[in-house]
């Protein structure tokens, strides 16, 4: 199945901002389009900690690391900036990060794409 789409949003510069938030979407994983300025905000609302994968792409040195952060129970985690020469996609959904979350992961855990414009 296609990935579901994260909505971006934007915050200027000395400007204040209210998130929108996305239920996370296990079964397909998730996507946003990416020109390094964006981060990744995860709102965990579980009892229990959670883990998501942001998934990466070879660096200019042929590495590779995904990045699997555990959200503590009832907090808010920030990721990113995300270089796209090492998160962005290169083939299939090409510019994308893609986000995935572990199986039984609850719909209490939220995500937001934030673009900093500035």
């Amino acid at each position: 199945m296609a990935r579901t789409a994260i909505a971006i949003q934007e915050i200027g510069m000395n400007a204040g901002a209210t998130v929108t938030w996305s239920n996370s979407d296990q079964a397909n994983g998730m996507m946003f389009p990416n020109d390094g300025r964006t981060v990744l905000l995860i709102k965990n609302g579980d009892a229990s900690a959670r883990v998501v994968t942001v998934a990466s792409v070879a660096d200019e040195a042929g590495r590779i690391g995904d990045q699997a952060p555990s959200v503590p129970a009832a907090a808010t985690y920030c990721y990113g900036p995300l270089r796209p020469a090492w998160w962005s996609q290169r083939t299939t959904n090409q510019g994308y990060v893609h986000v995935d979350f572990a199986v039984g992961t609850p719909t209490t855990l939220q995500v937001a794409a934030v673009r900093l414009n500035f």
